[in-house]
């Protein structure tokens, strides 16, 4: 699967992109992403979240993810070089545990959010439920200005799966549905201020 395959609008006739990537060969180090993730988890099981793309141990991975929000978001911007590093304000782990879900949030103090699926032991782990909304305002005026009278009335489902980036709008409420199973999920979410 090339590059050009992985990029997916989500449901193209609403006017809100939700895209979703797949990371290619994300396989090859997931195994180490999950053991940072839980060795970081244990040391700072009292500290307050960081920015962990700012830490030694997961600036690694960064390149990898950052590759992968350039090419998501060129269909629809015209400044890509808007997105640099330093613009990604904020990233954190979360690990969802079994009969846990994702409350529902929104950043409207930022522009872009992500979430990057970093382990999904099974589809039952619950998915990302977008919320439907008439109006997005920052999408209108940045990312989509030939469809402003558009909106989309149904929620928006996506499934998780490792190594799965979903980008989207910050202006988006949504909230990840119970996991079912038995095991953790987890993610890394972030921000990007344009």
């Amino acid at each position: 699967m090339n590059k050009e395959e992985t990029a997916v609008d989500v449901f193209p006739s609403f006017p809100t992109p939700i895209i979703i990537r797949e990371i290619p060969d994300f396989h090859k180090v997931k195994t180490d992403f999950v053991q940072d993730v839980y060795k970081y988890d244990e040391e700072n099981v009292n500290g307050a979240p960081e920015n962990i793309f700012n830490l030694l141990e997961f600036q690694k991975y960064f390149p990898l993810i950052y590759n992968e929000i350039e090419t998501s978001l060129s269909p629809i911007m015209d400044n890509l070089d808007l997105i640099t590093p330093s613009r990604i304000v904020r990233s954190d782990i979360s690990i969802i545990k079994p009969n846990h879900h994702i409350e529902p949030r929104a950043c409207s103090g930022h522009d872009i959010t992500g979430i990057l699926v970093v382990d999904c032991p099974f589809k039952f782990s619950g998915d990302f439920v977008f919320l439907s909304q008439h109006h997005n305002h920052f999408f209108h005026k940045l990312l989509n200005k030939n469809m402003k009278d558009m909106y989309f009335s149904d929620n928006v489902r996506i499934p998780p799966a490792d190594g799965r980036l979903i980008i989207f709008p910050s202006t988006l409420i949504y909230y990840g549905e119970t996991n079912k199973t038995d095991m953790n999920k987890i993610i890394i979410s972030f921000d990007i201020k344009l």
